[in-house]
């Protein structure tokens, strides 16, 4: 979430005000929402005490400021990748705080004020599952599918009931939990329909597959980018090249 930094932790307060405003769209802020928001601001400011950060989600609470002058002053002081990467971890406090359409509309109400309607439509797009069409807009972020059927990455067999997308903007990987079984990241349970960042040195795992931040941070997002490292040593097979619009990897084998 550093992609959210331009420069100065001076924004680390108009942050917290604007993450509890979205996670209050339901009138309250609960432990697991606040809980979300403080682990994305240490993961984004490790260096800024986290008895401060605490103490200001607190003031923030109590004298919630309007969306539309946060916005306001976000929009002057963010270029377009920290628009983005602000639009996707806002949208997972709208989620936790409840997936109705009005506190959509109010995402997007945001994303207009912030400057950038367009990554707002196309973050709900995602969420709703409209990208997912073979004539849908490209989407302004990197997106990865892990699953079965129509993924670009496979998992394996043991694996079956799980799911899950993982998006990249800049430094942000944000992982959400579209199966049936939870995911564990950092010994943390992710469940279905739940979002978590991860971070460096904290794998994701799955039955018979771990994968890393590592795997995903650098180059190109896609599956034989993120995957090439284990071909090599011997522990995935991949088909013969396709398309990249037809590209599936299929992992045939795992470390037991």
């Amino acid at each position: 979430m550093r992609a959210l930094r331009p420069g100065t932790d001076a924004q680390v307060g108009v942050l917290v005000d604007a993450f509890v405003a979205f996670a209050m769209l339901d009138g309250e802020l609960n432990p697991v929402e606040a809980d979300l928001i403080l682990d994305m601001l240490r993961s984004a400011f490790p260096e800024v005490d986290h008895g401060w950060m605490g103490r200001r989600m607190q003031r923030a609470v109590r004298n919630p400021r309007p969306l539309q002058s946060l916005a306001a002053e976000l929009k002057t002081n963010y270029g377009d990748p920290e628009k983005l990467a602000l639009g996707l971890q806002l949208f997972t406090l709208v989620d936790a705080a409840g997936r109705s359409e009005r506190n959509r509309a109010s995402f997007e109400v945001f994303m207009r004020r912030l400057g950038r309607p367009d990554y707002g439509t196309a973050i709900l797009r995602e969420m709703r599952g409209d990208a997912d069409f073979e004539d849908a807009p490209p989407l302004p972020f990197e997106r990865l599918i892990f699953g079965r059927n129509d993924a670009d990455v496979t998992l394996p067999p043991a694996a079956a009931d799980h799911e899950f997308r993982v998006y990249r903007a800049r430094d942000l990987i944000l992982v959400r939990n579209t199966g049936s079984a939870p995911i564990w990241i950092r010994g943390r349970s992710v469940e279905t329909g739940s979002f978590l960042r991860m971070r460096e040195r904290q794998p994701l795992v799955v039955p018979g597959w771990t994968l890393s931040h590592e795997d995903l941070a650098g180059g190109e997002f896609d599956g034989r980018h993120v995957l090439g490292d284990l071909v090599q040593q011997g522990v995935l097979e991949m088909p013969e090249h396709r398309p990249a619009a037809q590209m599936r990897h299929r992992i045939e084998r795992c470390l037991s």
